[in-house]
C-alpha cells in the first residue's frame, strides 16, 4: 500500500528526491534491484548538482544483496567521494576488505566509521571483529 502511494505520488510529482528515494528503498526491499537503483538515479537527477551520497550508498547496498559485489564496492566508493564520513559505506567497504583478507585495510576503514559515527553499533561490532581477526 505504501508503494502504491509513493508511486502515486511519484506521478504527480515526478521530481520528488525524497519520494523517490523511499520508493528505492521499499522495491531494494523486495529485491527488485535494477528497479531500485533506476529510482535512485532518478532522485539523483531531481537535483544534479547535489552529490546524493545516500543514493548512492543504497544503490550500492542493492548490488551488493544481488551478488554485484564489484559494481557495489564502486557505489560504495562514490558515496565516501561524496561524503568521506558516510559511517555505512566505510562499513561496507571495511566488509569487503575483511572478505578479501585485508584486516589492517578494514581496521582503518572501521575505525574511521566509528569516528564519524561513534553510535553506529554495527561499525562498533565490526570493528572490534576485525581486531579479533587481525590477532
Amino acid at each position: 500500500e505504501a508503494e502504491e502511494q509513493l508511486s502515486q505520488f511519484i506521478s504527480e510529482s515526478p521530481g520528488d528526491h525524497d519520494a523517490l528515494m523511499q520508493l528505492g528503498h521499499a522495491v531494494r526491499r523486495q529485491n527488485r534491484v535494477d528497479e531500485s537503483i533506476e529510482l535512485y538515479k532518478a532522485a539523483e537527477r531531481a537535483h544534479p548538482r547535489n552529490c546524493f551520497a545516500d543514493s548512492r550508498f543504497y544503490k550500492g547496498m542493492g548490488l551488493e544483496a544481488d551478488g554485484r559485489r564489484e559494481e557495489a564496492l564502486a557505489h560504495y566508493r562514490a558515496t565516501l567521494q561524496c561524503d568521506p564520513n558516510h559511517p555505512r559505506a566505510l562499513n561496507n567497504l571495511a566488509g569487503e576488505m575483511v572478505r578479501v583478507h585485508k584486516p589492517n585495510e578494514s581496521i582503518a576503514l572501521y575505525e574511521r566509521a566509528v569516528k564519524a559515527d561513534p553510535q553506529f553499533f554495527e561499525g562498533v561490532v565490526n570493528l572490534g571483529g576485525a581486531y579479533k581477526t587481525a590477532k
